[in-house]
């Protein structure tokens, strides 16, 4: 089964725990949280690498210590130790979430803000915008959303990066099931969405139907108790 876990209020950690967390990445995550120039990125950040650790550890029963990731050609980070294993991390606003799975895993959270139906019309497939275009005005933002949350997690599952565009594939609801229309070599895999929220859309995407049908969720304070658990019981 796929592994799928969030932490909420992700994006405001005192000291303490930011510290805390600060010692279980690695030094170029390090990095990127210094390069931050607000607190709540580099606490989504630093939380991101912390969760997909949790969730490797938990899943393959191995030391936190031990996992090491490595970007591949298309610069989609792997587990350098299990070829096989794939997971994916997404984060916005309050939210950080991370999908695991035995084969080719993508996850996408995003906060409803302003929307632009013309980022649709040059970027989505025309099916899609065709869609978006029918859809009543008040439920625009978030069928958007909808759209936007199920494709980056399609485009982060195959992982092709940039090189796969929004507009080569398309998503659709049939009898209450969503559905991909693809060409060429792209591969057709299977959705779900999640509830986080009014304010928010989640959704993931694998090469099959197994998913849970809640996401696990924690708060920032869990993880670290519970990563501290993990460490002791492997140490």
């Amino acid at each position: 089964m796929i592994s799928i876990t969030a932490i909420k209020n992700s994006s405001d950690l005192n000291d303490r725990i930011y510290a805390s967390f600060l010692k279980l990445v690695s030094p170029e995550r390090k990095q990127r949280a210094a390069r931050f120039l607000r607190r709540e990125d580099a606490c989504r950040c630093i939380i991101g690498e912390v969760l997909a650790k949790y969730c490797i550890a938990l899943r393959e029963h191995i030391p936190l210590n031990e996992i090491i990731f490595q970007a591949d050609e298309f610069g989609k980070p792997r587990l350098a130790s299990a070829k096989t294993l794939d997971f994916n991390i997404s984060h916005s606003k309050s939210w950080v979430v991370c999908a695991v799975d035995n084969g080719s895993v993508g996850i996408d959270v995003e906060h409803l803000c302003k929307h632009d139906i013309d980022i649709a019309k040059r970027f989505f497939h025309p099916d899609e915008y065709a869609m978006l275009c029918v859809v009543p005005e008040e439920e625009k933002k978030a069928k958007f959303y909808e759209f936007w949350t199920l494709k980056e997690s399609y485009i982060k599952a195959i992982g092709k990066g940039l090189s796969c565009p929004l507009s080569s594939f398309g998503v659709y609801w049939e009898n209450g099931r969503i559905g991909i229309k693809t060409v060429g070599e792209l591969p057709t895999m299977v959705f779900k969405q999640y509830d986080l929220g009014a304010d928010y859309k989640c959704s993931a995407c694998a090469l099959h139907d197994d998913f849970p049908d809640e996401i696990e969720i924690m708060t920032p304070e869990e993880l670290l108790e519970t990563v501290f658990e993990l460490s002791t019981q492997t140490a």
